[in-house]
């Protein structure tokens, strides 16, 4: 008799990574042949339920690799590792997992740089952002995400927003990939 295991590494579980899973055993003390060999079989399904017409993937071997952008974020699996002796006695563990959502990527294309106050037209370009459930790394040149909106904001150094020097409002940009700023019309301090 034997006890067999899924080891699988700490949630969260993301689209963009793979996932290794590993079939662990144990021999019961009183089992007759403690070095026999034993086969084990896997099934990915989707859902809260083992759900063979519906595996996503069936493979074998001690170990399992669920390749990157083959889960659907937000969505759960349920994991099933057969195994079988070479005399024919089987055992089944199973585990149930979910996809989390992946961070999303905030980036400003050029980088960090000081721009002069009298720049009237300072441009913003957000380009660099992605949703890595949407587009990996692999495809980000080619991958259009009509999903992902922007939201920018500007700040002063204590946190406080930017106010039009003309009027004191506060300032409201777009919300487009790429944005033109106009400095010289922003105040830079939180003096009226």
């Amino acid at each position: 008799e034997y006890i067999h295991s899924i080891t699988m590494p700490p949630a969260p579980y993301v689209r963009p990574s793979d996932i290794w899973i590993n079939a662990g055993a144990k021999y019961s003390a009183c089992a007759s042949d403690q070095s026999a060999a034993i086969a084990f079989g896997w099934t990915v399904s989707k859902g809260l339920a083992f759900d063979l017409p519906k595996a996503l993937l069936r493979t074998t071997g001690a170990e399992l690799r669920i390749a990157r952008g083959s889960l659907v974020p937000g969505a759960s699996y349920h994991l099933q590792l057969d195994g079988r002796l070479d005399t024919g006695e089987p055992s089944t563990a199973s585990r149930v997992f979910t996809v989390g959502f992946s961070a999303l990527v905030a980036g400003i294309a050029g980088g960090s740089r000081t721009v002069s106050r009298s720049d009237e037209a300072t441009l913003l370009d957000g380009s660099a952002s992605h949703d890595p459930d949407v587009c990996p790394l692999s495809a980000l040149a080619s991958c259009v995400d009509v999903a992902l909106t922007f939201e920018w904001k500007c700040r002063l150094g204590d946190g406080s927003p930017c106010r039009l020097r003309a009027t004191n409002e506060v300032v409201v940009l777009g919300s487009s990939e790429v944005l033109s700023v106009n400095l010289a019309a922003l105040s830079l301090s939180n003096d009226p």
